[in-house]
């Protein structure tokens, strides 16, 4: 549906994610029996022709009204990728070595591994450092009564 809709995954030009999903596709999907996506004819076309002929033009979907892509993605990144996240820490902090999820309304078993929790932390901090960043900067109306006094 996405590839009938905009050029590439998030608008009308590429970008890291684009990047991402043909590296997948190339080097693992398309070269692998399994999941055969021939039947997928977007998927092909774009994998083998409109993916690479990008001209310099387009834009990106507007950030609130952004690609059925982008809101899927978030989507099972919600649903699915945020109880592995939260498993994993909870592991990592009792010190055990795996441990056991619903992914996809199935019990699933995971080691548990430090670089997702050591990822969350950093997004953690980058979101609680942008906050402070953002609450720290002079208003527009503390600027001009600095500007009012010199």
């Amino acid at each position: 549906i996405q590839l009938g809709r905009t050029s590439y995954a998030l608008g009308n030009r590429p970008t890291a994610v684009d990047a991402i999903l043909l590296g997948g596709l190339r080097a693992h999907t398309n070269a692998d029996p399994l999941p055969d996506l021939s039947n997928y004819l977007k998927i092909q076309d774009w994998d083998h022709t409109n993916a690479s002929q990008w001209n310099g033009e387009g834009e990106l979907a507007a950030f609130f009204e952004s690609t059925p892509f982008a809101a899927h993605i978030l989507k099972i990144a919600r649903e699915q990728y945020a109880p592995f996240v939260i498993g994993n820490a909870a592991a990592i902090d009792s010190g055990e070595k795996a441990f056991v999820i619903d992914t996809y309304d199935e019990p699933a078993s995971y080691l548990a591994r430090p670089y997702p929790e050591q990822s969350r932390k950093m997004i953690q901090a980058r979101i609680r450092g942008s906050t402070k960043k953002a609450c720290d900067r002079p208003s527009h109306h503390d600027l001009r009564t600095r500007s009012d006094r010199n």
